[in-house]
């Protein structure tokens, strides 16, 4: 195989793994850990534009495996109450009005707690779509081309 296919091939691998980058940054994934201390409340704002839809979990990887979890809107309203939350837990919202949305940990327990927060948020192209079908769907296509491209790559390269 020349120079010239195997730089074909790996500029080929390098746009791929962009685009699924760029897919990821499109949907806004987000992974934060977050540490909150005996009797505080921790708050994570969320700015989101008018029909932004937010998915997500809490898993709580501390000792005491508990915590009391909330979303309000910009107005300060409760629109997600889950009361205590043990282990891990999974949400998602429809932004009614941009503005900053706010998820509320609330540690009312004797020891600190360790949260780990996965959201993504996208904008509500359609407005039936209330899940992580098109990031899957966007993540399994881009993998399947990448798949392809390098046994692409293999089978070229045996020749």
């Amino acid at each position: 195989m020349s120079n010239h296919n195997g730089l074909i091939v790996f500029s080929t691998i390098i746009a791929l793994t962009l685009i699924f980058a760029a897919t990821l940054i499109v949907c806004g994934a987000s992974v934060e850990v977050i540490d909150v201390k005996a009797g505080d409340e921790h708050i994570l704002a969320l700015n989101l534009n008018d029909k932004d839809i937010v998915n997500g979990s809490i898993s709580i990887t501390s000792v005491g495996r508990n915590i009391y979890f909330w979303i309000t809107n910009p107005q300060g309203t409760k629109i997600f109450d889950d009361g205590l939350v043990t282990v891990v837990d999974s949400f998602q919202f429809t932004a009614n009005g941009g503005g900053e949305y706010s998820l509320h940990f609330d540690n009312r327990f004797s020891s600190s707690r360790t949260i780990t927060v996965s959201y993504s948020t996208y904008a509500d192209t359609m407005e039936t779509q209330t899940d992580w079908t098109t990031p899957l769907v966007a993540a399994l296509v881009i993998s399947s081309v990448l798949l392809i491209v390098v046994l692409a790559y293999f089978k070229i390269r045996k020749q």
